[in-house]
């Protein structure tokens, strides 16, 4: 009816009435209110009237009130040009690698395009409908053609992401249903018994029934693979480390099968297992003892069955990083104090530190005073430590010790020879340390950080230590990753006592705290590159205030622990805190696909080094017999950050050596190994999985469906899209017909009051 008097050319699809004027719901509410309120005046005030009279000045009375609300609420006739959107079907087609296995004499696609060949009359009448969409999944999801042959497009399965992604881009809404085409193969699944929980919320977003094509059968072809490698990504030197591979035979009979472990592509070991009829799973434990440090990748390899369709999953590598067994520590201590129990706890706390500590309470005069039965201490073994067994330690810390008193003058030299052929050695503060212990021009003052005088004082100025420059980008002085937090929790910490004043700073050395006060610019902690070895040296013997916090503030305990776990693994030379670091720029890389590696380089005080020349080799690693292939890539120069690109392609699948070397005199170098693997994680299951994909059916509430049935018989949610394309409202209460009206409304009432004598 609307359409009649407000549409009489039929431009517009809906009709309707509106409320115009934008009051809020609350202001709208109160208009009722006060009608409601004049009503019920209106009906007492009357009582005394006949009953007609009153019923006649209501009804007056409330025609008036409506044409006013309408007037103020500005009653309109709103019309609607809409559009009808269908909502959506999808046939969400797996096109993932194990679709190309063998499905009888065709490959499972194959068998996926005569399914749709024959459904397309079905299709067809789904479309009379609904709007039948086709999408092919993978480890992305795409828009495909129905009447075209599906193609193997993508390397992995991803239930989630293809779920997801039918919920993507604010059309969820429309969608009606799913028919799901696929063998059940999902590469990232954890477990067999049940959906993961980012599964069913992704089911639940697109609330959905989906129905999955029981299209394969579930025969087991022919197949074994190595199902599983369990391993640590580090091992210690000089121990024996153990790999666990879990090898899964499917299809075969009693057959002797060999698994191999190849480190870099050489043979490690070998071990032969009988398969058995009944009997699914095995495994294969080798034993391994590493003899050097770095990284290595490791591959264990199974022998194929006569008639295996797939040969990538018989393999399994993978990187394991070789570090030294335990960090052998060497603590001489003058006198105990909190210092030392702090960091002699810190050391013997860590397990991976074999910390050898000594107390010198006992001096050569004390022996020489004394006939050896008579004192409870044995001598400070000098000769043992600092000649037999000092190349047996990786680190020396010198802890508010004097070396006078016990003539060991002798030894000085060794232990800077020790640090020049790669140990590391650490000098903490005290009233026996640094020059008060009578270092000055000894050799132990030719690779300390900081300079030594006999007039060196020590001061008992409390102060909070400073980050200079290079301190706040150090790994040693580096708290929290974040700059900004890190400068902040340097500033929180407790403040020191006092320090050993020095007269300056050794010639390549690096200053990373100072003090601060009037005695502000001394180093607090130094550090410095002796030949092939590294020196640290803290000023003071109150760090171990920093385990307490900053005042009672609050400061993280931990701060000190980390300040010393940083500094040990700079000292050791971890491999993590090279000078020289490679990496990819993407965690993974695929044949044939152009690559980028990263070589980050950086000067011996740990800034970044640009425009330096960088060489990289990369080595395909062979196995037994194989020869290794090495090429060079084209040589790239360190930009601001210290960063070099290098960009390549991998054309096979195996282990890869980068090697990047910078081109200086002082040579710094670092390895990364590379693992191009040819999609094996699709392959490592292929047989078809049916209970998952009707797992997923029962939590969308739908069903597994037969080749054999129609798919336009299936039910599906009932949904409709509108779209508004024009609006345009006409107002009603503008109308001069509507001022009459009310005039009449009013009028009428009025006259009525006047002749029954009402006010």
């Amino acid at each position: 009816m609307l359409h009649t008097f407000f549409d009489p050319n039929g431009q517009y699809h809906r009709a309707e009435f509106a409320f115009t004027s934008g009051w809020p719901e609350w202001s709208l509410g109160m208009l009722l209110l006060g009608a409601i309120l004049v009503l019920y005046w209106c009906w007492r005030n009357t009582a005394e009237a006949p009953f007609w009279t009153r019923l006649t000045l209501l009804t007056l009375r409330f025609g008036a009130l409506v044409i006013l609300g309408a007037m103020c609420a500005e009653l309109s006739v709103r019309l609607e040009k809409i559009h009808r959107k269908p909502s959506r079907i999808v046939v969400l087609v797996d096109q993932s690698r194990s679709m190309t296995l063998p499905a009888g004499r065709e490959t499972r696609l194959e068998r996926v395009s005569d399914y749709l060949s024959s459904q397309k009359n079905a299709l067809d009448r789904l479309s009379l409908k609904h709007h039948v969409e086709g999408y092919g999944f993978g480890s992305e999801t795409v828009s495909i053609d129905l009447d075209r042959p599906p193609q193997k497009l993508q390397s992995e399965t991803d239930f989630v992401q293809a779920f997801q992604a039918l919920g993507d881009g604010g059309v969820h809404h429309e969608l009606v249903g799913v028919i799901l085409i696929s063998d059940g193969i999902e590469t990232n699944r954890i477990g067999r018994d049940a959906l993961s929980q980012p599964l069913i919320d992704a089911l639940a977003q697109i609330d959905v029934p989906i129905y999955p094509v029981s299209l394969f059968p579930e025969e087991t072809p022919p197949d074994l693979s190595v199902a599983d490698v369990a391993y640590d990504e580090f091992a210690f030197v000089r121990n024996a480390i153990s790999f666990e591979a879990s090898i899964q035979a499917k299809g075969h009979g009693s057959d002797n099968v060999e698994v191999k472990l190849f480190e870099n592509g050489r043979l490690i070991s070998s071990k032969s297992i009988r398969l058995q009829p009944d009997k699914e799973m095995y495994d294969v434990v080798f034993e391994f003892v590493p003899q050097s440090r770095g990284q290595s990748i490791f591959k264990i390899s199974v022998s194929a069955l006569p008639g295996e369709a797939v040969v990538e999953n018989n393999h399994r590598s993978f990187v394991v990083q070789m570090i030294r067994d335990k960090i052998r520590v060497l603590q001489v201590v003058g006198r105990p104090s909190w210092d030392v129990r702090s960091l002699r706890s810190l050391l013997k706390r860590n397990p991976n530190v074999d910390l050898v500590s000594f107390f010198i309470l006992r001096t050569n005069e004390s022996i020489d005073s004394a006939r050896t039965n008579e004192l409870s201490l044995i001598p400070f073994p000098t000769n043992e430590l600092f000649y037999e067994e000092l190349g047996s330690f990786d680190l020396v810390v010198f802890q508010n010790f004097t070396y006078r008193g016990f003539r060991m003058g002798q030894y000085l030299p060794r232990i800077r020879d020790f640090v020049e052929n790669g140990g590391g050695f650490v000098m903490v503060g005290g009233e026996q340390s640094f020059a008060h212990g009578g270092y000055a021009n000894t050799p132990l003052s030719s690779f300390l950080p900081v300079v030594l005088s006999n007039r060196d004082q020590i001061s008992r100025e409390p102060f909070v230590p400073e980050l200079t420059d290079l301190g706040v980008v150090h790994p040693i002085t580096r708290l929290i990753q974040s700059q900004d937090e890190n400068l902040n929790a340097w500033r929180n910490l407790a403040q020191m006592n006092g320090f050993n004043g020095v007269a300056g700073v050794s010639d390549g050395a690096s200053v990373l705290l100072r003090t601060s006060g009037k005695d502000g610019g001394q180093p607090f902690v130094a550090v410095r590159q002796f030949g092939q070895g590294r020196v640290l040296a803290v000023l003071g013997d109150d760090t171990w205030r920093w385990s307490f916090g900053a005042d009672g503030q609050g400061t993280n305990p931990h701060f000190y622990y980390r300040f010393w776990g940083n500094a040990i693994r700079w000292l050791i030379q971890d491999p993590a805190l090279n000078r020289m670091q490679v990496s990819l720029a993407s965690e993974t890389i695929k044949i044939n696909e152009m690559g980028s590696i990263e070589a980050r380089l950086l000067t011996p005080s740990f800034l970044p080094q640009a425009g330096v020349s960088v060489r990289a080799t990369v080595t395909k690693l062979g196995e037994e017999n194989e020869s290794s292939e090495e090429y060079e890539l084209e040589p790239q120069i360190t930009d601001l950050t210290g960063t070099a690109r290098f960009r390549t392609k991998f054309s096979l699948p195996g282990a890869y050596l980068v090697t990047v070397r910078s081109v200086e005199k002082d040579t710094v170098s670092a390895s990364l190994p590379v693992l191009i693997e040819h999609e094996p994680k699709e392959y490592r299951e292929i047989a078809v999985d049916q209970a998952f994909l009707e797992q997923i059916a029962v939590q969308s509430q739908g069903r597994m469906i037969q080749p054999a049935a129609d798919l336009d018989e299936l039910s599906f949610k009932e949904t409709e899209s509108i779209r508004v394309d024009q609006r345009k409202d006409v107002p009603l209460w503008s109308n001069l017909w509507i001022l009459l009206v009310l005039s009449l409304f009013l009028g009428s009432e009025w006259f009525l009051r006047r002749r029954h004598g009402m006010a």
